[in-house]
């Protein structure tokens, strides 16, 4: 009897061990971070790194949306806060932190459609807030962005405040792929005004050398974003492989540096037949113009 009932103590012992094992096991085994879970913070991560955060990103109160949304709310507000004297990441940080705090109705609505376009939407996006800044007349934003319900004024005053870097680049779209069916997702081309006379005359090699790298271009990318930044541009060869590509204004120029740079130099080395690598900048920007 004495037997039995010590084998019985032994049973419930080991069995209450081997549950509180499992318990235990359960509680500090973790379940891998769901894909779109991870994106998001991958998100966080790439826009507090861009602006300057130094810290643990991941660990901030903030969603992808929230990210990029005081990103826009800080880009916005940058030249205000300078001014006054303020640091504008501090001032952004405090606000983020602050219990129950969003970011403005405006930029989060810019932010959540952002996240949500497809890089030929945000490339069509860019052009469209780029238009007023470049003389175009357009009131509205292309009717395939409509249901995006984009803030328009909030979305040009970003723009004209950042020349349309205001993201870090991994979540802005990359240069365009030359495909086939690429006309197929390409923007409506928007309407150019007459550019004014400059003083600037390519000489007529030079001037043949780059019309036909423009009209190679122009088959390399849509229609609206060789429009709006490299058309009617010029070139000069300064002698070596330096060249400069002048364009309208400074905004074109900011563009063509950023974000086609690589496309210009390789199609201008492969047309001319030797290395050449440009420089964009606005044609009344530069001083001393010469052959």
């Amino acid at each position: 009897m004495a037997e039995s009932a010590n084998s019985l103590i032994t049973k419930n012992t080991t069995k209450k061990t081997t549950e509180k094992t499992a318990e235990s096991t359960a509680t500090t085994t973790r379940a891998p971070t769901p894909a779109p879970a991870r994106e998001a913070v991958d998100v966080v991560v790439a826009v507090l790194t861009w602006l300057g955060f130094v810290g643990d990103a991941a660990q901030e109160p903030l969603t992808a949306e929230t990210a990029v949304a005081w990103a826009f709310w800080l880009q916005l507000n940058r030249a205000r806060l300078e001014g006054q004297g303020k640091a504008p990441l501090g001032i952004t940080i405090a606000a983020w932190r602050k219990a129950h705090s969003q970011p403005p109705g405006d930029c989060r609505r810019l932010a959540r459609a952002w996240l949500a376009m497809s890089d030929g939407e945000r490339r069509q996006t860019l052009a469209a807030a780029a238009a007023p800044l470049l003389g175009l007349h357009t009131n509205t934003l292309p009717e395939s962005l409509w249901p995006y319900d984009l803030p328009g004024e909030t979305l040009y005053r970003l723009q004209e405040a950042t020349h349309g870097r205001f993201l870090p680049l991994v979540l802005l779209p990359p240069e365009e792929p030359v495909e086939s069916d690429e006309k197929a997702v390409a923007p409506e081309p928007l309407p150019l005004p007459t550019p004014p006379a400059s003083e600037y005359q390519m000489p007529p090699t030079t001037a043949v050398l780059w019309q036909s790298v423009l009209d190679e271009l122009a088959l390399q990318m849509a229609q609206a974003t060789f429009n709006t930044w490299l058309r009617d541009s010029k070139l000069r060869l300064n002698g070596g492989t330096a060249a400069v590509v002048y364009t309208r204004n400074t905004y074109a120029a900011d563009w063509i540096n950023a974000r086609l740079r690589d496309t210009v130099n390789r199609t201008l080395s492969a047309i001319a037949g030797r290395e050449l690598i440009i420089e964009a900048c606005a044609e009344c920007a530069d001083v001393g113009l010469g052959p």
